[in-house]
């Protein structure tokens, strides 16, 4: 994790996965407001995060440029 810290918690930052990345906001130890998951793949997912699985106003952004919005439910992406 490279970023800033409160209190021995993340507060916004990068932690780098062996899937991807995820930059963004924090807050009790997981994905907490506006961030962007970053997949090997190329897929991008702007939103605001609930927690790392769940977020609203997703904007999906595929590796050949496409985009599509939605929301992440449990770990899904689900169109608009």
């Amino acid at each position: 994790y490279e970023g800033f810290w409160k209190d021995d918690n993340k507060l916004r930052g990068k932690q780098v996965y062996s899937w991807g990345y995820y930059d963004g906001e924090w807050a009790n130890k997981t994905w907490h407001g506006r961030g962007k998951e970053v997949i090997n793949n190329g897929a991008t997912y702007e939103a605001d995060w609930i927690d790392a699985k769940n977020a609203i106003n997703v904007v999906c952004t595929y590796s050949d440029g496409s985009v599509v919005y939605g929301k992440i439910v449990d770990g899904t992406f689900i169109k608009n």
